[in-house]
């Protein structure tokens, strides 16, 4: 709504002109610039129909203006003709139809009286375009409407040479009476008077065209220095310190003196050297000065051409002001659009039907289907929020969750939405915001894992203490008694003392293993060949499987280097193997005819070797599956549930990974991935 205000420029540019011409505004001219104003006021205050009288009484005033001397029968003919018209649009509607009101206002402009065709041609076009501009745009219209304005300053200017060329004519006749060579001195003194102000008056013009065309700052400082040598100075500088801009034409003695300045702070006001011959204006706009204007001239500058040319500075002050807001403002946006495409985080605006009004790239690179404009299109899986989503315009409150999973399996997303609130309701927006948190996810697993780790090594110390040493002093009395139990030839006092000393002995077992899960590692790390590895591990393991129907297929034929501890990692394997032999036996024979457990060996992108051990065991049940590397955890009679936790300790401890996929009664396969060492 404030560009309405642009229509101002024209107005003011008349006032200048006029008071540049030292002519007083009549009174004409004060109303309808009053009137013009406050047609701004009332359209931003959105009182359209009191706006729309306003601009009928603004053109048939401008028609009295325009036509100030045209005879009155005229002028009564033209406003009887837009009257009946009016009168017959309400006859025809029934109504005062403003719509049709304001045009016709307009088109009693037509009648003006004109210069010549070209007048005509470009007058009439003017009234056409603001015709056309009134049913486009009312803000357009209302900034068109002040062009009359321009014609305003042409009649003032064309009747003000035409009342110098009167006086020049008087002059010329007093030449041809006067005998008095001090009087001919004088006419042409006057002539050339004439010839300078037409060329101020031209300069004035050409300015205000510049301040609202130009968006150069080292255009429009080139052009202003032209124009100021084109009327007579010897010498021009301009500064623009805000963007560095130093432009110098002709000759200006010592010019060096203005490129030292760099602080201008305290130029408020023009300074007027004398000796030099020379005047400093500033460039201020309120408070803030933004460069200066220097103008030289040989013959001395006269008191006239400083009002002149303090009008001129102003003129560019106000130009450069709007240049520079608007340069700062291209700035701005363009900083905002690239901090918005550099963030990691996917934002994006939605409108109420979530449809995507504008996006950063990490959003874009989130898309499944890139071809698609929809939020929901875009990222099924939102689909589920949908009602959430809508639910942030409707309720005005911020919406937040967590996926699992957008586009990339394993990886976890938190979803925000907020309100975005513009002028109007149903024009509010959302903001969606999609953050990729799985590194944050396996951090606070990874802390949470450490703790246990530490709740661990507590107890593990408190069993050492309290009931280690009283399970030392059990066995050892058990043992006695079976000693005792021999002499006496007891087989119930022995078959009881050897029970005793076998739980003894199982629980300090339970015990040692505690305590070595809790304690930190030590790895002698080396490169290693997988490999060699998985067969010396399977040449152990075969003692294991004799005479048990199972059968192990492998398929271990590549190296593959890892760094890593070559008995730690045997250990592992063992581990992974042993427990898939018992998952093997645990299964009926009936549903078994033979147990098979497959060993594979293979490279992932030469980045990372990749394990599998798979059987077709009794497999391990879908609720317990996300506990089975927990620390305790057993599904066995007589496990201590340290197992995998010690298998997962050692590959994450190598930089590595294990998963685990299994569906009960058909198997189980461990997946181990580790990082290759080239």
């Amino acid at each position: 709504m404030i560009s309405v205000f642009i229509g101002l420029f024209p107005w003011i540019s008349l006032f200048l002109v006029l008071r540049y011409l030292n002519i007083k505004p009549n009174p004409r001219i004060i109303l309808i610039f009053l009137i013009y104003l406050l047609s701004l006021f009332l359209f931003i205050d959105n009182q359209v129909a009191i706006l729309k009288f306003v601009l009928i009484s603004y053109f048939l005033f401008l028609f009295l203006e325009l036509n100030k001397n045209l005879d009155f029968k005229y002028k009564l003919i033209a406003i009887f003709w837009f009257v009946s018209l009016g009168i017959l649009t309400y006859f025809e509607h029934k109504e005062i139809n403003l719509e049709i009101l304001i045009p016709l206002a307009i088109l009693t402009l037509f009648l003006k009286r004109y210069k010549n065709i070209t007048d005509f041609l470009s007058f009439n076009l003017i009234n056409i375009i603001l015709i056309i501009s009134y049913y486009i745009d009312l803000s357009l219209f209302l900034v068109f409407s002040s062009i009359y304005a321009i014609y305003l300053i042409t009649d003032y200017i064309f009747t003000y040479k035409k009342e110098l060329e009167k006086e020049n004519l008087e002059y010329k006749k007093l030449l041809d009476r006067a005998i008095n060579t001090e009087v001919q001195k004088k006419i042409f003194q006057i002539d050339e008077d004439i010839s300078i102000t037409s060329k101020k008056l031209k300069e004035i013009f050409k300015l205000s065209n510049y301040t609202v065309s130009t968006t150069d700052l080292n255009a429009m400082a080139e052009r202003a220095v032209e124009g100021l040598l084109s009327l007579g100075y010897t010498g021009i500088v301009i500064s623009i310190l805000k963007k560095d801009i130093f432009k110098k034409g002709g000759f200006f003695p010592n010019f060096k003196q203005f490129q030292e300045i760099k602080d201008i702070s305290n130029l408020k006001k023009l300074i007027i050297n004398e000796e030099e011959k020379y005047i400093l204006l500033p460039f201020k706009v309120g408070d803030e000065i933004l460069g200066f204007l220097a103008v030289y001239k040989k013959e001395g500058i006269l008191p006239k051409e400083t009002e002149y040319l303090s009008t001129y500075a102003n003129s560019v002050a106000i130009a450069v002001a709007n240049i520079i807001h608007f340069e700062d403002l291209i700035n701005l946006e363009e900083l905002t659009y690239k901090t918005f495409e550099s963030l990691d985080i996917g934002i994006a605006v939605l409108d109420e039907d979530l449809n995507i009004q504008m996006a950063n790239k990490a959003f874009r690179n989130m898309a499944v289907n890139e071809d698609k404009n929809n939020a929901i299109d875009i990222i099924p899986t939102l689909k589920y929020l949908e009602k959430d989503l809508k639910n942030v315009i409707s309720q005005a409150k911020p919406f937040e969750t967590v996926l699992s999973s957008i586009n990339k399996k394993g990886f976890i997303y938190r979803i925000k939405a907020l309100p975005l609130h513009i002028e109007l309701p149903e024009k509010s927006k959302i903001i969606l915001i999609i953050e990729d948190i799985t590194e944050k996810e396996k951090l606070e697993a990874q802390l949470v894992e450490t703790e246990k780790l530490a709740v661990i090594g507590k107890m593990a110390a408190v069993l050492a203490h309290e009931i280690k040493n009283p399970l030392t002093a059990i066995s050892a009395s058990a043992y006695r008694i079976k000693k005792n139990g021999e002499k006496l030839g007891n087989e119930k006092i022995i078959e009881l003392s050897e029970k005793v000393e076998f739980h003894s002995d199982r629980a300090k077992n339970i015990i040692d293993r505690v305590l070595n899960y809790s304690k930190p590692s030590y790895y002698k790390l080396e490169k290693i060949n997988l490999k060699d590895i998985l067969n010396q591990t399977l040449e152990f393991i075969n003692h294991s499987i004799k005479g048990k129907n199972i059968k192990i297929k492998k398929n271990i034929r590549k190296n593959v280097y890892v760094y890593g501890d070559k008995n730690s990692l045997q250990q592992v394997f063992v581990n992974l193997i042993m427990n898939s032999i018992e998952a093997i036996q645990d299964k009926s024979k009936d549903e078994l005819e033979e147990g098979i457990i497959e060993i594979n060996l293979d490279r992932e992108n030469d980045r990372y070797a990749i394990v599998k051990i798979k059987d077709n065991g009794i497999g391990i049940p879908e609720s317990i599956l996300e506990d089975v590397f927990e620390p305790f955890f057993s599904t066995k009679v007589e496990g201590t549930g340290l197992g995998l936790s010690v298998v997962k300790r050692i590959i994450t401890d190598h930089g590595g990974q294990i998963f685990v996929e299994s569906k009960e009664g058909e198997g189980t396969e461990f997946i181990i991935k580790l990082p290759i060492e080239d």
